[in-house]
């Protein structure tokens, strides 16, 4: 085998370069039997395409047509409950009801302590009185007071 200058992949006096073959065997070929590189896709999941007349290039997939829509599955299981959310503003004051009826009297308190006594009024008019004498059943009358001057 003779060195290539041109990089590292030793060519026989031929031209030909050993290639391995899928099945892990090898065979040696030359420029004439290969293809022009193709480098690498622009992104993943483009393919290898190839048309009638032997041109091959990377494509991005192609889609098909859209097919029915499947039967709905069965709802799943309800998952946790979330994290209480903040309160929100408190809402404006309603207007006032109805007076409700009038409820029992309750117990009456217990009696006070006396108050202090307050002063003497003032002395009514003296009215005479005639006294017939200090029987038990004495009686009185509204007259002129014993007479000091005769009694008669």
């Amino acid at each position: 085998m003779a060195a290539n200058s041109q990089g590292n992949t030793p060519r026989l006096l031929s031209g030909k370069v050993k290639q391995q073959l899928p099945d892990g065997s090898f065979d040696f070929v030359s420029l004439s039997d290969t293809e022009k590189y193709l480098g690498v896709p622009a992104a993943n999941g483009y393919v290898l395409t190839s048309l009638v007349d032997g041109t091959r290039s990377w494509a991005p997939p192609d889609t098909g047509a859209t097919g029915a829509t499947g039967p709905i599955g069965a709802t799943g299981s309800t998952g946790p409950t979330g994290a209480t959310g903040s309160t929100g503003a408190t809402g404006s004051t309603g207007a006032t009801g109805e007076t409700g009826a009038t409820g029992s009297t309750g117990p009456v308190g217990a009696t006070g302590t006396t108050g202090p006594i307050g002063p003497t009024g003032a002395t009514g008019p003296v009215i005479p009185y005639i006294f017939d004498g200090g029987d038990p059943t004495s009686t009185y009358f509204v007259g002129p007071a014993f007479d000091c001057g005769g009694v008669t």
